[in-house]
């Protein structure tokens, strides 16, 4: 009601407005032609002439408030904007998106930033923080032009599109997907803090994953990536790991030890979160935002009973301190994270969901019963939860492809090493069968001779240098990194160094 109110009280002030300027055209106009009028008889000496100038004159006044609005119209265009215009705030005053009463009385519309602008604001993430660590606040501004992403809604596309676009990621500027209408959705890098990936196995999980670590990677924070299921190229998803190994803050393959997990977990718990606490008091800078990628969670849990206490005291301190998570689960439920109550799993605050569970939808999105697509969700349709959107959506995610890893990270240093024949497993005679008859050990068995096992793994030669040399460049520069690397054992990256510093001293790197 009180808004119809205030839109018929602008209507009678606008009217009153037009009338006004109509009257003051005319008049403006009366009175300029009068004193031309009396100036021109004056000056002649024909006080008779005045009389047919007054009559004239009320003419042309009349035609010119009658031309008034046709006038007005063709000056608005060349009359400075409104919001310049101070002393008529009253009059020049606006709602985004909405016209004040000189805008109305002009005819004019809006600029057109007003409406870029509001859908900015509804877009954009929410105001983050101050960060205090001055490699944050000296990122260049992403100043992001000539950027056009792919943008046909529903239809599936690639990480490699998004990167051919001009697009780069940045500590401001995380891309997670684009919206049904087309709109690309960014975060900030400290504002995915914490994030889960739900859903079905199959759903598209292990290309989020990707598509997360690959641009924090680049950027320059620090991850981790614990996942006792780790392959460095996994044949049967096409999906090349090796691209990372350079940037993780640990060799990928060891943290795929279930002893290994449980060691960094309570490491980041024990150490880690404490010195940064420290730090903290002491008002020192707390170091770059630590980003622990957690795959498999069930398994880990299943393996590891001190994870889940490890993991919610993360979840509820870690954030503050430039500790964050990224964890990957089919489901979030109590009995499979193990960490009772819902408050903790509310600390994701970024949440990716394929599909699949409909209970852990709710957990991570928010009630949203029987409003979740799960027909039309996995392989690039999700529903996203993020700083950006503050509500769920429905969203659509590229496909991590390995183009783009190779193009935002680096070349793979994948090498198939040789196959491994299946041996068969020989069991005590106790464990071959089910019956309960005793063996007797074989008589009169010539012992055999101990067999020399051979080098495994590839060779030195079969390594392409050029991928060598890079992975040399970026910080594996001893043979028990180039074994990790590489696959192969000491004799053959030894090999591999002495391949590497005879190409450095015929390109001049290196001084006789």
């Amino acid at each position: 009601m009180q808004e119809e109110v205030l839109e018929q009280q602008q209507e009678e002030l606008l009217a009153k407005l037009q009338h006004w300027q109509a009257l003051k055209t005319a008049a403006g106009t009366f009175a300029t032609e009068e004193i031309v009028n009396l100036l021109a008889h004056a000056i002649m000496g024909n006080p008779s002439g005045m009389i047919e100038g007054a009559l004239f004159g009320g003419i042309a006044a009349i035609a010119a408030g009658y031309q008034a609005p046709k006038v007005l119209r063709s000056l608005r265009e060349s009359l400075p904007h409104t919001e310049e215009l101070e002393p008529f705030w009253l009059l020049t005053h606006r709602e985004p998106g909405k016209r004040s009463l000189m805008d109305k009385l002009l005819d004019r519309q809006p600029p057109a930033e007003d409406h870029v602008q509001e859908a900015v604001v509804e877009r954009a993430p929410r105001a983050a923080e101050e960060w205090e660590e001055e490699w944050y606040d000296e990122d260049e501004e992403d100043e992001e032009e000539d950027v056009v992403l792919p943008s046909t809604a529903g239809s599936r596309f690639t990480f490699s599109q998004v990167l051919a676009s001009g697009f780069l990621p940045s500590l401001h500027r995380i891309y997670l997907g684009r919206l049904t209408d087309g709109s690309a959705v960014y975060v900030e890098a400290k504002d995915l803090c914490h994030v889960a990936l739900a859903g079905n196995t199959g759903g598209g999980k292990s290309s989020l994953m990707r598509l997360i670590m690959a641009q924090l990677c680049s950027v320059g924070v620090r991850v981790l990536l614990l996942n006792p299921h780790y392959m460095r190229y996994d044949r049967a998803a096409n999906e090349d790991w090796t691209p990372f190994d350079p940037y993780l803050n640990k060799p990928a393959i060891d943290c795929a030890r279930y002893v290994n997990i449980k060691l960094y977990l309570q490491w980041m718990v024990e150490t880690l979160l404490p010195r940064r606490i420290a730090r903290a008091r002491d008002g020192q800078p707390i170091g770059k935002p630590f980003f622990a990628v957690i795959d498999e969670l069930p398994a880990i849990v299943a393996e590891i009973k001190e994870a889940p206490s490890y993991i919610a005291k993360l979840l509820r301190e870690g954030r503050k301190y430039g500790i964050f998570l990224v964890v990957a689960s089919q489901d979030f439920l109590v009995k499979t994270t193990g960490m009772d109550g819902g408050g903790v799993r509310k600390c994701f605050r970024t949440a990716l969901y394929v599909g699949g569970d409909p209970t852990t939808a709710n957990v991570l999105l928010g009630e949203t019963q029987g409003k979740i697509p799960e027909n039309d969700l996995g392989k690039g349709t999700i529903m996203l939860r993020c700083a950006a959107t503050r509500q769920p959506v429905l969203a659509n995610v590229p496909y991590v492809d390995n183009e783009s890893l190779y193009t935002l990270l680096g070349p793979s240093t994948f090498v198939a090493g040789a196959p491994v024949e299946e041996e068969e497993v020989v069991t005590s005679y106790q464990e071959r069968g089910s019956t309960d008859e005793v063996m007797e050990p074989p008589r009169n068995v010539t012992a055999l001779p101990t067999p020399v096992i051979q080098d495994k793994g590839p060779r030195a030669e079969d390594i392409d240098l050029a991928a060598a040399i890079a992975l040399w460049n970026s910080g594996y520069n001893s043979e028990r990194k180039l074994m990790k690397a590489f696959r192969m054992t000491q004799h053959q990256a030894g090999r591999l160094i002495e391949r590497i510093k005879e190409q450095a001293k015929e390109d001049g790197a290196v001084s006789e």
